[in-house]
């Protein structure tokens, strides 16, 4: 199990709700206890009408009062289950047979309908979609975590292909960014049939749905494809960081390299990096140590104008791959796995070198951590080993002249190579 999924779990307190899908490996044999639903009907129903379950708590911040009506005013019929029942993982099948007995003698088209779940109601939910996407129009899930446990094992559940899914979830890190980064490691290469619907500011247990959400609705009404919902936080990065991107862009073409100091090296395992920082630049071990154990064998150097500082860079000797956009490419998959936001702004090549311009988007300790990145890779026919050079700016407004002087004086020096056999001077 990926130990990211397990601490962002255990940090959010979710794991007792994921809990309740290990119902669903209880024997199948034992007799399942019917559920009540009650249905409400829309005020037109004229010929058939599409219907909805709606699994989600009561009161005036639960999601029962919010969805109500937004789903009867888009024609659906509501299915919701009577007071007091009791829903897990193992009543999944109890739950689809209820879904049909109600639609018995209505003008409701119960052959697929519209799924919908809020935090409490999560684990059901998504053991319902695993098992049954066929008999769902789409799925739309508020503050649900995605966690499935089957067994003893735990893990991320995958949104089926074939179901538009919309994803409700708060991005206020001190109670909602376990969730979203889970989310965000999730749904990673997600199509266009998938929403991640993040709100700016608001917390885990419940998010408004707003008129986004409304023209999704009336799409799946309409048994139509849904248009793909906005990413704020993604929006909201993309605003802040493009106008500073196309700054480094430019400065990068016009600014000449920051002169070299004395060349730094250092030995990992197979392989061996060099490099001139700019003058003034040193080495800062401290910032190497904890990121040598989550990637490929590689030697790294962490360096930095001001220890602790906002602007500092990595310069990497990895396995070449077989173009130096697969280097980036391999590298930012890393932050895309532990469920970061990464965001490219501008990417190209040039002789053996590519570069790129992104932006890393991480929760920690209770806030959330942003930077700006200008990174290049080489690869060179004959060499199994390739250097890259990463220059990361944390401030509030990144200077592009000081990251572009720094970046093309360390991609010029970079020497990555095959370590030699370890000697007392090689270590």
């Amino acid at each position: 199990m990926n130990r990211h999924i397990v601490a962002a779990v255990a940090w959010a307190g979710l794991a007792a709700v994921a809990m309740g899908a290990d119902a669903a490996s209880q024997a199948a044999s034992q007799p399942a206890e019917p559920i009540n639903l009650a249905i409400f009907s829309p005020k037109a129903a004229e010929g058939k009408r599409p219907a909805a379950l709606l699994l989600a708590a009561e009161g005036p911040r639960g999601a029962a009062e919010h969805f109500s009506p937004r789903l009867l005013g888009k024609g659906f019929f509501v299915l919701r289950p009577a007071a007091g029942e009791k829903l897990d993982a193992s009543r999944v099948g109890a739950l689809l047979a209820a879904v049909d007995r109600a639609a018995e003698g209505k003008p409701v088209d119960a052959r697929k309908f519209l799924l919908v779940a809020d935090a409490a109601n999560g684990p059901t939910a998504l053991a319902l979609a695993s098992l049954n996407p066929q008999r769902l129009s789409g799925i739309v899930l508020n503050s649900v975590t995605p966690v499935e446990k089957s067994g003893e094992s735990i893990g991320l559940w995958k949104p089926p292909a074939s179901v538009p899914v919309w994803a409700s979830v708060g991005t206020r890190p001190q109670d909602a960014a376990g969730a979203l980064t889970m989310w965000r490691q999730a749904t990673d290469g997600a199509d266009e049939n998938f929403t991640l619907d993040t709100r700016l500011g608001e917390g885990l247990e419940f998010v408004e749905p707003d008129d986004a959400l409304d023209t999704w609705l009336e799409a799946v009404a309409a048994g139509k494809a849904p248009p793909r919902g906005p990413d704020r936080q993604a929006a909201s990065e993309r605003k802040l960081y493009e106008p500073f991107a196309a700054a480094l862009v430019k400065a990068l073409a016009e600014t000449p390299a920051a002169a070299p100091g004395q060349a730094v090296s250092k030995r990992d395992g197979p392989l061996r990096i060099e490099v001139r920082p700019p003058t003034g630049w040193v080495r800062f071990e401290r910032g190497e140590r904890n990121y040598v154990a989550e990637l490929e064998p590689y030697a790294q150097l962490y360096l930095t104008p001001a220890p602790g500082g906002l602007l500092f860079a990595r310069a990497l000797a990895g396995r070449s791959a077989k173009t130096p956009q697969a280097v980036l490419d391999n590298y930012l998959r890393h932050f895309r796995d532990k469920g970061y936001l990464v965001l490219v702004y501008k990417s190209w090549r040039a002789d053996d070198t590519a570069t790129e311009i992104f932006s890393v988007l991480t929760p920690s300790a209770g806030k959330w951590h942003r930077w700006l990145v200008v990174a290049g890779a080489k690869v060179r026919l004959g060499l199994n080993a390739a250097p890259m050079a990463m220059v990361f700016d944390a401030s509030v407004q990144p200077d592009a002249a000081r990251m572009s002087e720094a970046f093309q004086c360390l991609i010029e020096s970079m020497v990555a190579s095959e370590a030699p056999p370890e000697t007392k001077a090689g270590k």
